[in-house]
């Protein structure tokens, strides 16, 4: 099983989101590629936040 730091990167390159999108949610370029390594999480509410920017409903 993929980790899915993996798997949302990979939904973020799907939908054109740049990393700068993110970053608007206060989650930096490197937090962001240790995060998809598998070296760090996000809080929930991040992984709300970048749910949200990339349109999944996860409700």
């Amino acid at each position: 099983m993929r980790p899915y730091g993996e798997v949302l990167n990979d939904i973020r390159a799907d939908k054109n989101v740049s990393i700068s999108g993110i970053e608007r949610f206060g989650i930096s370029k490197s937090r962001w590629y240790r995060f998809v390594a598998g070296k760090a999480e996000l809080s929930l509410k991040e992984l709300i936040d970048v749910l949200t920017l990339f349109n999944h409903d996860f409700f």
